[in-house]
């Protein structure tokens, strides 16, 4: 979320008095405990306040790669097949779907917007959640910048994800912005089902 973190160290003391008082409730301890902060510095996100930063904030760039790979790997482990060991998962390594450096003829702008609004409107969407996804290994920029029907088929090149495949059967023959949004809402949908807040419903 952004948030401030200054109180963390002063916040687990608080939770650890809790967990020594109450034993045997510890879990709806803390879980009343984090429903009752209300402050700039303690508020706790709810499940909707999560999914609309993922879906709507770019993720790449403001998080370390590596943390973004640990929540697109949970993502991929949720998936209802059997997936990757975990073992394997750990290696994965994010890629761009819509590339970094893409370019007009592989991956054009959305037709709705005139061209600087598309330009910045590809600008912000490129590091949202939706655009991201996960390989083994790195893709060379010859293939990463690859139009979209040459491009998705090439992210199970070397393994097959369920992630990927999900990506490949639901956008066959082209991706933007729209794709982007859409795929967001069902990445984040599925990580806060994956880690859900105090609020949801234990």
């Amino acid at each position: 979320m952004g948030w401030t973190s200054k109180s963390y160290n002063k916040f687990v003391v608080e939770w650890l008095s809790r967990i020594e008082a109450q034993p045997a409730t510890a879990d709806d301890a803390l879980l009343d405990h984090f429903r009752a902060y209300n402050g700039a510095t303690n508020k706790w996100p709810t499940d909707d306040e999560i999914e609309i930063e993922l879906v709507s904030q770019p993720l790449y760039g403001r998080m370390r790669p590596g943390r973004v790979a640990m929540i697109l790997r949970a993502d991929e482990l949720d998936l209802p097949a059997d997936s990757e060991d975990e073992k394997l998962s750990r290696k994965l390594s994010v890629e761009h779907i819509i590339p970094q450096g893409w370019v007009k003829d592989k991956w054009p702008l959305p037709a709705d917007l005139g061209g600087e609004d598309a330009q910045l409107e590809r600008a912000r969407a490129i590091h949202l959640l939706g655009n991201l996804t996960l390989t083994r290994g790195r893709l060379n920029s010859s293939m990463s910048n690859k139009a979209s029907r040459h491009k998705q088929p090439l992210l199970n090149l070397k393994s097959t994800l369920l992630i990927n495949s999900q990506l490949i059967s639901s956008y066959p023959d082209s991706f933007d912005e729209t794709s982007i949004s859409q795929r967001g809402r069902a990445l984040a949908d599925r990580i806060v089902n994956i880690w859900p807040g105090p609020f949801a419903d234990w």
